[in-house]
């Protein structure tokens, strides 16, 4: 059973170009992470910076760890 993905990606990343863990990228496409889609309509790096700024989470005390 797939659970829903909550992840973001960004647009810039090549599962065939760049370097990866296998078993990562197959979890992630059990969990339903469509790599194309994301390519095509995901964020530009830009995009996710300024929103990681504008949603503050970065200055959250509470926060760990974000990958």
């Amino acid at each position: 059973m797939a659970l829903p993905c909550n992840s973001v990606m960004t647009k810039s990343f090549y599962v065939t170009h760049h370097p990866h863990a296998s078993h990562s990228i197959a979890l992630l496409r059990r969990q339903a992470m469509n790599f194309d889609k994301n390519r095509n309509f995901g964020l530009s790096i830009m995009q996710f910076a300024e929103l990681m700024m504008l949603s503050r989470l970065l200055y959250n005390n509470n926060i760990q760890w974000i990958a």
